[in-house]
């Protein structure tokens, strides 16, 4: 029952889109201003700021196929856009081509 629950609220049905960065990640900045820029609506999770948000992250990564791509890179995969759609958004191009 833990594990079900730990990220309970990636299973909820989300009508905005769920944005997963790290306060400690150079590429966040730039990512954060283009969410700003095109006006997305979304949640924000700092995966540093409490052990929920960094399970919730981890679980994602490790089941989500967008993440795939990542594997035995150097990349995290953060900072990311989940879009209401369920699209991942890695950068701020990404962004830009999807939301114009």
């Amino acid at each position: 029952p833990r594990n079900s629950l730990q990220c309970g609220f990636l299973k909820e049905k989300r009508m905005t889109a769920q944005y997963f960065y790290s306060s400690l990640c150079p590429d966040t900045p730039p990512f954060a201003a283009a969410l700003h820029e095109l006006g997305i609506a979304h949640e924000a999770y700092d995966i540093h700021a409490s052990m929920r948000n960094l399970k919730a992250f981890i679980h994602l990564r490790d089941t989500s196929p967008a993440f795939a791509a990542l594997i035995g890179s150097s990349s995290l995969g953060v900072p990311v856009l989940i879009t209401d759609s369920g699209a991942a958004l890695f950068t701020p191009q990404a962004l830009l081509a999807h939301y114009r």
